[in-house]
């Protein structure tokens, strides 16, 4: 009996000292965003300090998710505004991403947080179709749409503004869309979709993309998006997990575990 557990806790030295010896680089991570953040100012008063300007069935933000596996990453932002694009002359928003951090202004909602006091995001992913053809008296069904994205390295003189038509109330100060300069490179490419989330309110418009390989490598990411009049705004942050950290770790453990037990054993 000794023997085996001598032979097992030898078994598990070795496949970890294998383990260390290899290139480990799969990460793979979820974070999910709640809708905690409210940011700028409304154009009008009487909405000061609310979520979501107008209404909530066109303009709410629920969640966004942050699915990471390796260099890969797949945002999701969940919003009844999907099926309701070009409403009130509103369009799809970009996606802004830091790549230094999450430092917001305050604290959580973020009521005084905007373009020009919080963080600055270091990336825009850009739609290859924001909406801009829909007429501004009507609205349209965006729900399996998809399309080509494309990031670029944030100009802050590019950058646009939550905005509304004449005579609509609107959040001031979030950055919304990247106005991108016609001989301006590309950082990335990916694509983007947006999808019917079945039994709920909520619909996804969903960005893929890849980093270079060790670009993201232990970084914490921050996550910025709105549709053009910032009437529902979310923002946050996902933590980038070492390569290989929590495998190693959980290997550690267990090998102690037994090696101590065979010690134990013996004595």
């Amino acid at each position: 009996m000794r023997t085996n557990r001598i032979v097992r806790v030898k078994i598990i030295e070795l496949f970890c000292s294998i383990i260390i010896l290899l290139p480990i680089s799969f990460v793979s991570a979820t974070t999910t965003i709640l809708d905690n953040y409210i940011g700028g100012t409304a154009s009008n008063n009487s909405w000061a300090g609310k979520d979501v300007i107008g209404s909530s069935d066109i303009f709410d933000i629920s969640q966004m998710t942050v699915d990471i596996k390796n260099n890969s990453l797949a945002v999701s932002i969940f919003s009844t505004y999907f099926s309701k694009v070009g409403s009130y002359g509103t369009r799809l928003g970009d996606l802004f991403i830091s790549t230094d951090g999450w430092s917001p202004n305050g604290i959580a909602g973020y009521l005084k947080d905007d373009f020009n006091n919080g963080e600055f995001m270091e990336l825009a992913a850009v739609l290859s179709d924001h909406g801009d053809q829909i007429d501004k008296n009507k609205s349209q069904n965006y729900i399996g749409k998809s399309g080509e994205l494309s990031i670029y390295q944030v100009k802050k003189e590019q950058v646009v503004l939550s905005n509304s038509e004449p005579g609509y109330i609107y959040r001031e100060g979030q950055e919304v869309r990247y106005n991108v300069d016609s001989a301006e490179q590309k950082f990335l490419t990916g694509t983007w979709s947006i999808e019917d989330v079945l039994g709920s309110n909520y619909d996804k418009l969903i960005y893929s993309f890849s980093f270079p390989d060790n670009y993201l490598k232990g970084s914490v990411l921050g996550f910025h998006w709105a549709m053009t009049c910032g009437n529902d705004t979310i923002e946050g942050s996902a933590q980038v997990p070492e390569p290989g950290s929590v495998l190693l770790l959980t290997c550690a453990a267990v090998g102690l575990i037994m090696k101590k037990r065979a010690v134990s054993f013996e004595n």
